[in-house]
Formats: C-alpha cells, sequence, structure tokens
C-alpha cells in the first residue's frame, strides 16, 4: 500500500505536468492562427503550472532561452507571453513595439518595480530608506545625474580625474616590469589585470582616495558581490545559495564604514558639491557624489541606506565598463585579424597629435570618441555581448505598434512587458556583415557620407559625437543605423542608464592608455588564438562577463 503512495505521488505530478502542457499546446496552436489585427501576443507552452518557464529563463547561458524559443517561433507574431513564477510577461520582439515601449506614459507602464527589486534586493536598501528615495529623491536624483554626469561638460571632468589616477596606476606597472631587456615583461590574466587599474581609476576619481583606506578589502569584496547581484534580484532564497547574500551584507557594511567616516569628519556638515576649482577632493571624491551625499542626508538615508545607493553607483562604474573594454581589447588583439590593432592605433594615435600640447590628457577626447573603427568596433561589443531586459509593468491596458502597420500588439494592465535585447542584436535580417553570432569590427562602416542617425534617438549622446574642431577625411565613417536595427544596450526611456556619456569615455580613454603605453604579446599564434568565451550567466546581466587570457604585457614608452 505505501509504494503504491509513493508511485502515485510522481505519476500524478507527471499527469498534471502533461495536462498542463496539453493544455497550454492547444491554446498556442489556436493564438498563432489568429489573424485579428489586434491581439495579445501569443502564450507559449510550458508543463509546470505557477512556475510556467522560470526553469529555462534561469539558465545561466546568455541568450540561450531565447535563442531555443527562436528555433521555432516566428519573430514575425511581434512578441510571445510566458509565465514566470505566477507572473505573467509579454516578450515585446517587434522594435517598433519596442520603441513605443519606450515612450509610454508613467502612468500607463513604467519600471518602478524592477528600480525597487534592484534596491532592496539587488543593493541592500532598506524598505524605510526606500520610502524616503522613491519620491521626491529620485527626481532630485535624475537632475543632479544630469548636472553632473550626463552631459558631456560633467562626463570630461570626471574622466580627467579617472585617467590621471589610470595612467598613474600603468606607469608603476611599467616600472615593475622594467627590468633587462630580454627578461622585459610578464604573462599576465589579461581581463584581470585590466580589471584592477580600471576598479581604482572609477572608485578613486569618483568616490575618492579614502574609500580605500577605510575599506581596504574593497576590491576583493565588490567583484565577489557583482556576479552574483542577479541571484539576488531574481530572488535566490538564502537556503539554496546564502553566498549572494553574504557577498551583499560584507559590501555593504564596508561602504557604509566609508561613509560613517566620512560624516565623523565633516561634524554636520553637508558635502558641498560647488565649490570652486574643487572638482575633486580625497573624503567624498568628485562633485556628483558630493551632490548625492547632499541630497541623501537632506532625504534623512541612514548611512547604510546612503551606502547602498553609492555601490549602486560604483557597480553601474564597473560591471559594464570594465568588461567592455576587455572585449574590445581582446578582438583588437586578434592575430587572425591582424589588420585592426594597426588600424586602431593609427587612430588613437590622430587622437594624440590632436591633444592640447598644455592638456592633462594624453590625447584629445573629441577625436578620439569619434574615431570610426574605434566607434564600430565599441558598437559591435554592445550587440554581440550586451544582454538587458527592458522591463515595464503595465498599469493601464495599451496597444503597441508593430513593422506590420495594420497589426498591433495588445498589452493589458497587470502584466510586465519585457524588451530583450538578445532578440534583435542577433536578428539575422538586421544586420550586414558577418553572421551575428561573430564579431566584426567593421559592421557599423559605411561609406564617408552615408552614414545615417542613430536610430534609438540618441545622437550626439552616445554613439555619434560630432566634433567641432576635427573633420574626418577617412574613406570611411561610423554610423549607427546603418542597418536600420535597433539597439538598447544602455536600455530606453526615462530609465535610460545615466552613466552611458561617461562609459564611453571610460572604455575609451582606457583602452588607449593600455596601448599606448604597453606593448601587449598574445601567447597563441592565429591558429590556436580564441576570445575567450562568455562567462555563466542570468538574462539582464547587462555586458556579459569572460573568461580569461593569458597575454604578455611589456613596457613601452609613452608616446
Amino acid at each position: 500500500m505505501g509504494f503504491q503512495v509513493l508511485l502515485a505521488v510522481p505519476l500524478g505530478l507527471a499527469a498534471i505536468c502533461l495536462f498542463t502542457f496539453l493544455k497550454t499546446n492547444l491554446l498556442y496552436q489556436i493564438a498563432i492562427r489568429d489573424k485579428s489585427l489586434e491581439k495579445e501576443p501569443p502564450a507559449l507552452p510550458h508543463s509546470i503550472p505557477w512556475l510556467g518557464h522560470v526553469f529555462g529563463f534561469l539558465t545561466p547561458v546568455p541568450g540561450l532561452f531565447f535563442s531555443k524559443i527562436l528555433l521555432w517561433y516566428s519573430r514575425a507574431h511581434g512578441g510571445a507571453s510566458m509565465k514566470l513564477a505566477g507572473r505573467n510577461i509579454r516578450l515585446i520582439f517587434s522594435t517598433t513595439a519596442v520603441q513605443a515601449l519606450l515612450k509610454v506614459k508613467p502612468d500607463v507602464a513604467n519600471s518602478e518595480t524592477m528600480i525597487r527589486d534592484m534596491m532592496c534586493k539587488g543593493l541592500g536598501t532598506s524598505d524605510v530608506d526606500y520610502a524616503k528615495y522613491v519620491g521626491h529623491g529620485r527626481h532630485l536624483e535624475h537632475e543632479v545625474s544630469s548636472k553632473y554626469l550626463l552631459r558631456p561638460t560633467g562626463a570630461d571632468v570626471l574622466l580627467r580625474q579617472f585617467a590621471r589616477v589610470m595612467k598613474k596606476g600603468l606607469m608603476e606597472e611599467s616600472l615593475r616590469l622594467s627590468g633587462p631587456a630580454d627578461k622585459r615583461g610578464e604573462a599576465v590574466h589579461l581581463y584581470g589585470w585590466l580589471r584592477s587599474f580600471m576598479f581604482k581609476a572609477s572608485a578613486t576619481s569618483f568616490f575618492g582616495e579614502r574609500i580605500f583606506t577605510e575599506y581596504p578589502e574593497i576590491v576583493r569584496e565588490f567583484w565577489d558581490f557583482e556576479p552574483r547581484f542577479l541571484d539576488l534580484l531574481f530572488g535566490v532564497p538564502k537556503f539554496v545559495n546564502c553566498e549572494p547574500h553574504s557577498a551583499q551584507q560584507r559590501v555593504v557594511k564596508g561602504m557604509t564604514r566609508w561613509v560613517k567616516a566620512n560624516d565623523r569628519d565633516m561634524a554636520g556638515k553637508t558635502p558641498n558639491p560647488d565649490i570652486p576649482d574643487q572638482d575633486w577632493e580625497p573624503r567624498w571624491g568628485s562633485r556628483l557624489v558630493r551632490a548625492r551625499e547632499a541630497l541623501f542626508q537632506d532625504l534623512e538615508l541612514s548611512a547604510q541606506g546612503r551606502a547602498s545607493m553609492e555601490l549602486g553607483l560604483l557597480f553601474a562604474l564597473n560591471a559594464n565598463a570594465v568588461p567592455a573594454t576587455g572585449w574590445m581589447l581582446m578582438h583588437i588583439l586578434d592575430p587572425r585579424k591582424p589588420d585592426i590593432l594597426p588600424r586602431i592605433m593609427k587612430e588613437i594615435q590622430e587622437a594624440v597629435d590632436a591633444a592640447d600640447p598644455n592638456g592633462d590628457l594624453d590625447f584629445d577626447l573629441p577625436t578620439l570618441i569619434n574615431q570610426p573603427l574605434l566607434q564600430s568596433l565599441f558598437q559591435e561589443v554592445l550587440r554581440l555581448y550586451v544582454d538587458v531586459l527592458v522591463t515595464r509593468a503595465v498599469y493601464q491596458d495599451m496597444k503597441l505598434p508593430t513593422e506590420d502597420s495594420q497589426t498591433t500588439l495588445l498589452i493589458k494592465k497587470g502584466t510586465i512587458a519585457m524588451a530583450p535585447s538578445y532578440v534583435n542584436h542577433y536578428d539575422p535580417t538586421g544586420y550586414a556583415g558577418a553572421p551575428v553570432e561573430e564579431f566584426d569590427a567593421e559592421r557599423f562602416l559605411v561609406r564617408a557620407g552615408q552614414e545615417t542617425a542613430d536610430p534609438s534617438g540618441n545622437d550626439g549622446v552616445i554613439y555619434d559625437e560630432k566634433s567641432s574642431n576635427k573633420v574626418s577625411k577617412k574613406p570611411y565613417a561610423f554610423s549607427p543605423g546603418a542597418t536600420g536595427a535597433k539597439m538598447i544596450p544602455f536600455g530606453g526611456g526615462r530609465t535610460m542608464c545615466p552613466g552611458r556619456v561617461f562609459a564611453k569615455r571610460e572604455v575609451f580613454s582606457s583602452l588607449a592608455l593600455v596601448l599606448l603605453n604597453f606593448d601587449i604579446t598574445t601567447l597563441a599564434g592565429p591558429r590556436s588564438y580564441k576570445v575567450p568565451g562568455v562567462v555563466a550567466s542570468y538574462s539582464g546581466s547587462g555586458i556579459i562577463g569572460h573568461g580569461e587570457m593569458l597575454s604578455k604585457a611589456k613596457k613601452q614608452e609613452l608616446v
């Protein structure tokens, strides 16, 4: 009798799963045959009640879930529906619908739920501090970011301090590697080597030098926390994996020590971001962080709440820009494409030649960030290695247009609209050049005079920054809109990443400083060289991290 009971349990569960699959598959077949011009995205079949597609979605292989869907599900439907742990998700594939989604009013659909999860679950902000921040505080923080970070002038001030610290670190490394000519150089894991310099430079330029004395474990503990952030965001419970929660507690505790130490020194005074001739100071660092701290104190956030907010900024600075620079460097050094490195070096040298001899940068920044091959290579990194989920909770029924002008997607209130970047970044019909699964550094180059506008509506901000003092005479030009495909590497709408202007400057400057100061020789030849694969990560991880590559960094005299 007992054996029969034990056998009945799995058989009953199997029957429930089979029934669920047959039912959802039947509804799916009916939905895809519906010729209505206005309809909800077809619901994808699933087998497990309530959980739905959660196990497939949480597979830690970037893009695998969506690539499997698209093997049998047509993009022409414009979208699809799925269930994730009781949540009704509406996937938006149509680029026209995605653009419309980014423009809807906040009372129709917004990202507040995702922002709360990021702050409270991911960064450790308490419910009390979030309640103080969410109203007027969030709007004021956006104004602070616009003034001190989003505008090119503010980003350039931060970039100069970043470049000074980065250059100093590289010069010290150059001296360390100096030695007899026949023994000069050292084999290193390139990404880990690069990461240490970029993290130190970005943290110092934004947060000051004191953060490293009050929190000396910051480098190690931050990089322990960073790959576990999505476990926290997706609500992986402690009994399943306690390490993400422990990593979060360690890094928030360390950041809180820094905040409290500065508060003691300030003796009740509020940081002042607008002191003349003080773009940077060692305690709080940049004007941006001083302005943020003044705001957070005015909102009466706790020291831990302020620390978690600054952890969010530190995360934004390093979790994406550092791997993006690593991907660019690894593809530039690829011996299978021997013409890329000399062409990149030529573009960097042109920026060096245009530099102000009395300035504090080794290169002219407008010239550097407008070089066509560098921009194309950066854009290709964003296309190939960015995995973001633009997410909106829907509070009113909305109709999204598609490429077919007669067809609209109906997204009902109470659902969650989600636009995965992978679907359109890997659309084989959207890009010229090599197959979309391959890296093509020249994918976004066209003949000079044939450039098209940035289809994301960010001309002059992210990609196509026009230099006022330099006119390119190259036969080719960078054109982000050459394919007509839509890319959303920084998200979109009101929640578009506020650090995108600085991020591009940080990536290009880091790349230039490394290539100007070091000869880097790959230990693998053209036949055995392989760009590292992506690390295991969940959907929505931003710029995906990568494995290590063994290289040899050698000292090179400064240009």
